[in-house]
């Protein structure tokens, strides 16, 4: 049951990360306090993420496809590193498992 909540809490904040708006309309997201600019490139590594955790393991080639979109357009911004940084988190603790997709 952890694991199944720390994924769904995983998504739920990558979904409140695209829902918050500034005045201006521009989304943003809070770590640690500080304010994050949502990126297109961030979103769409967000929905590789959930994708690749879906069944909770993520195999190598879904890790490297992650890698690449994070650094397709030759910068890792903040919101990807925050996104990179949960994922890490995740298979660290090992709520996300290398292997083979089930």
């Amino acid at each position: 049951m952890v694991e199944i909540s720390l994924m769904v809490s995983f998504a739920a904040r990558l979904t409140d990360q695209r829902r918050a708006r500034d005045s201006k309309g521009s989304a943003f997201f809070r770590r640690d306090g500080v304010q994050m600019f949502v990126t297109k490139s961030g979103q769409k590594l967000a929905d590789v993420i959930e994708k690749a955790i879906e069944d909770s393991v993520i195999t190598m080639a879904e890790y490297e496809e992650i890698l690449s979109v994070a650094s397709q357009d030759g910068v890792i911004d903040a919101h990807e590193k925050a996104l990179l940084k949960e994922l890490n988190g995740l298979i660290a603790n090992k709520t996300i498992k290398f292997g083979k997709s089930s």
